[in-house]
């Protein structure tokens, strides 16, 4: 049996939609990327990574949601990140997200989940088994490290 997904792109005024998604070392996902167009259909057989990918954009929607009012800290030493690369904790228990087997084929220390939007701002996850992490970064691929820099990006909520 097959089952499908429908994503429709809305846009309106200066906010920015989801313009790909890529998944790296997410789950059932070494490496994938999905660009959205005005309507996106998601097909595909049982267990073939559809409820993956709606997991991550559910992710990415959480830290859409979240990054203008979140606190900006340093990541958790184990993403190896550098330390002006700042971010927020994307608190999985607020979305029914389960990180105990985020790991592709349990490779690797952890899972990267890249949103870019039109205005080619992006929201990075990071997600490993204790937990995942949000970084934003504008359009200049400046790190977006404080509130106050966030509120120059044109990152819409994903719905």
């Amino acid at each position: 049996m097959r089952f499908c997904l429908l994503f429709k792109r809305i846009s309106g005024g200066r906010l920015k939609v989801l313009k790909y998604i890529l998944l790296e070392n997410y789950k059932c996902y070494k490496s994938s990327k999905l660009s959205f167009k005005d309507i996106t259909i998601i097909v595909g057989s049982n267990n073939a990574g559809k409820s993956t990918l709606i997991e991550a954009i559910r992710l990415v929607a959480y830290a859409a949601r979240k990054f203008r009012t979140a606190s900006y800290k340093e990541l958790p030493a184990d993403f190896g990140l550098p330390k002006a690369q700042k971010g927020f904790r994307v608190r999985t228990e607020d979305i029914d997200v389960d990180l105990k087997c985020v790991l592709h084929q349990l490779e690797g220390s952890y899972a990267k989940i890249d949103a870019t939007f039109d205005s080619n701002d992006q929201i990075r996850i990071y997600a490993n088994q204790e937990g995942a992490y949000a970084c934003v970064f504008n359009a200049n691929k400046d790190y977006v490290t404080s509130k106050a820099r966030a509120v120059s990006t044109m990152i819409s909520p994903v719905q």
